[in-house]
């Protein structure tokens, strides 16, 4: 299993001011879970939370666990457009990641569409059926850009998600199906906008070149943009691999933390960062 599920975590724990008198909340991340090709036969015959169960107790001793879903959950089978990589899992995957001890997955990436509004409504009723709240994608602008909300310990915690990556065709409009895009002024309104509702805001975006090990300097703009405008915590995957780990102005940013449950196995993407 792990050859072709798991990759090997590294652990890194950084603790945060309280939110408020003897609040103290933690809050894990992980990167990249795809739940298709090499997946599927483990989680037929084990289970849908099986690639899960060796970090479970690490996922569910979290408050707020958050994790980037990297395929939609569909039975759909005509693709949105062709391109080299094409990926959907199984819907079982969402009660996979619930059992986990997941509660939030991040939509915005450059494989979210891959089966057009088709596969994202399938994944978005997926998601609701085990109540598992999302951000990132939706049927329109508005609600890819609308933070998912969760609460804990009377701490109130906004997620937002955005892709900076290819095919803008996935991108969402006012009247169409898809991802939320990370411009800069989105990003910095969508900050303000959560920050006033929340305590704490974290912000996730699918960015960067595959494979790369140093951020690009829009990632770390758009990061720091991120901490300028309310966010507390920034995380990054679509590298595949980790990139650097910054503090800035009192927030943190992950610019990425590589796969953590993916179907496909690559020697060179055998590391993960699991953050806490």
């Amino acid at each position: 299993l792990g050859r072709y599920i798991y990759f090997f975590l590294i652990v890194f724990y950084v603790s945060f001011p309280s939110v408020g008198a003897s609040k103290e909340i933690s809050i894990l991340v992980a990167g990249d879970v795809y739940l298709g090709s090499n997946a599927i036969d483990y989680t037929k015959k084990f289970g849908p939370s099986y690639p899960f169960e060796a970090t479970e107790a690490l996922i569910k001793g979290s408050d707020v666990a958050i994790a980037n879903l990297e395929s939609p959950l569909t039975k759909a089978k005509v693709p949105f457009m062709e391109k080299q990589f094409i990926l959907k899992a199984r819907t079982s995957g969402g009660k996979g990641l619930k059992d986990a001890g997941f509660d939030v997955v991040t939509l915005a990436n450059n494989h979210m569409m891959d089966y057009g509004a088709e596969g994202l409504d399938e994944t978005l009723k997926t998601l609701s059926s085990v109540h598992m709240a999302y951000c990132g994608a939706g049927k329109n602008l508005k609600e890819s850009r609308r933070p998912a909300m969760v609460e804990v310990n009377g701490v109130k915690i906004a997620v937002l998600s955005y892709s900076r990556t290819y095919p803008l065709e996935f991108y969402a409009s006012k009247k169409r199906a898809g991802t939320a895009p990370a411009y800069e002024s989105y990003v910095e309104e969508d900050i303000r906008a959560a920050a006033k509702v929340s305590d704490i805001v974290v912000v996730a975006f699918h960015w960067g070149g595959e494979r790369v090990s140093e951020p690009r300097q829009y990632q770390t703009d758009l990061a720091r943009l991120a901490i300028d405008s309310g966010a507390k915590l920034v995380i990054g995957h679509h590298p595949h691999i980790m990139q650097g780990v910054e503090t800035y102005k009192g927030g943190l940013i992950l610019y990425s933390l590589g796969n953590f449950v993916f179907g496909f196995y690559g020697v060179d993407t055998v590391e993960g960062l699991l953050a806490k």
